[in-house]
């Protein structure tokens, strides 16, 4: 393979995480060649790789709340560096168009401080009723110390889902959230989205064509040579 061939390849690994092995880019000759070699690499054997899908689609999200270029959002790209430092805001935007979108968590001091509070909670609502039961009654107690006891629960429950606010260390890159997003089954047509797939694939291996070799999208068909059509190298 020439310079841009080699490129261009580069180019396809990076931008759908696969790797193309030389033998088979040796047998690729035109557009439509190198979009279905991709594809197959992406399409497991029984169907579609939904992760790829997933990743498509959660690429679209960040592509248009986090103000990122969609060409820099890839398998490979750290959390770290698409969302910020304090990530709430923005995954709770993306959490509501994809619920798929793993839950944040709080920070290991946060949890213990929530034990704490819990404990305080439950000592005081104990300590609380017994000292109304002996001035009030029982039947007063019970109703006073459950209601308070189950306001402080929902007062917890607020601070606990409030200090959601860490990615789970588990997902370092985008690749990791894809997989984690991706549903054990799924109820849409496989056909259906191996088909979608594979258009995606063809589309964006034209735009990559294009930009490597400096030409006009317009001229990159899906049957266009690399050598004849395009004078690649």
């Amino acid at each position: 393979m020439g310079l841009d061939s080699v490129e261009l390849v580069m180019e396809c690994e990076d931008e759908f995480g696969v790797r193309l092995p030389d033998a088979d880019c040796e047998r690729v000759r035109s557009v439509a060649d190198l979009a279905g070699l991709i594809s197959t690499r992406l399409l497991g054997p029984c169907g579609v790789c939904h992760t790829a899908h997933t990743f498509y689609e959660l690429r679209s999200l960040l592509t248009e709340h986090a103000n990122i270029d969609r060409h820099h959002i890839r398998p490979g790209s750290p959390l770290a560096e698409i969302f910020p430092p304090s990530p709430r805001r923005l995954w709770i935007q993306i959490s509501e168009h994809d619920i798929r979108l793993p839950r944040l968590r709080a920070s290991p001091m946060y949890h213990r401080v929530l034990r704490c509070g819990g404990w305080i909670l439950l000592s005081s609502w104990w300590v609380g009723a017994a000292a109304i039961w002996q001035t009030a009654g029982f039947w007063f107690a019970i109703v006073v110390s459950l209601s308070a006891f189950a306001f402080g629960c929902i007062v917890i429950a607020r601070l606990a889902e409030r200090g959601r606010r860490h990615i789970p260390a588990e997902l370092a890159t985008v690749g990791d959230l894809a997989r984690a997003m991706t549903p054990l089954e799924l109820t849409r047509n496989d056909l259906e989205e191996r088909s979608a797939v594979r258009k995606d694939v063809l589309e964006r291996v034209r735009r990559l064509t294009a930009q490597q070799l400096g030409i006009p999208l317009e001229k990159v068909l899906p049957g266009s040579s690399f050598v004849k059509d395009l004078g690649m190298d």
